[in-house]
């Protein structure tokens, strides 16, 4: 699933609304939209890649066996 940048600003700017503010860290799957808007709406939160989705995706491509 493609998340654009529109999407994600907002998304990201409702957590700010409610409240949320001081975020050092965002863990998430690979969505480019969310990757480029995570350093604009939380200036200076670094970005990890989600462990469990990466672990998923490896499996998805090597061989059962």
């Amino acid at each position: 699933m493609f998340l654009d940048t529109t999407f994600c600003t907002a998304f990201l700017r409702s957590f700010k609304t409610c409240g949320l503010d001081g975020m050092l860290l965002v863990i998430s799957d690979v969505h480019t939209g969310l990757k480029k808007t995570i350093g604009t709406v939380f200036q200076g939160a670094g970005w990890q890649r989600c462990r469990v989705h990466l672990m998923r995706d490896v499996h998805a491509v090597i061989p059962k066996g």
